[in-house]
């Protein structure tokens, strides 16, 4: 009995240790900019006065949520189509961590109903 308590307490601290890593990643962002991108049946990309800041530079991080149709994405440099990428659907969230992610992101719906994403990026 004592066995399994201890395991379940060290399995709840790293847990909650990775919650407050995370939660620190995020703190330590500061958002310069926001927007809201209409992805539609053309492969678009985040802005680039979106991701780029004449005082800060280049986004190293941004996020948003999806509402409106699924869409499919890449952040390889790839482009890509209504069949590959990794797929978004409504109501869920997407962080692209790295500058080179960022500027390389780009995204297309997989349906006849476009998607709006909104998202904030800063560093």
């Amino acid at each position: 009995m004592r066995m399994r308590w201890r395991v379940c307490v060290v399995a709840v601290t790293l847990a909650l240790a990775a919650c407050l890593m995370a939660a620190v990643v995020v703190a330590q962002q500061t958002a310069f900019a926001f927007a809201t991108i209409t992805v539609a049946d053309t492969a678009i990309a985040i802005p680039n006065a979106t991701r780029h800041d004449s005082v800060q530079g280049y986004a190293t991080y941004c996020a948003g949520r999806l509402e409106g149709g699924p869409i499919r994405y890449r952040y390889d440099g790839g482009t890509p189509t209504a069949a590959v990428g990794e797929l978004l659907y409504e109501d869920e969230r997407i962080e692209i961590l790295g500058s080179r992610n960022i500027l390389r992101f780009s995204a297309i719906r997989t349906t006849g109903v476009s998607g709006s994403l909104s998202i904030t990026c800063g560093r």
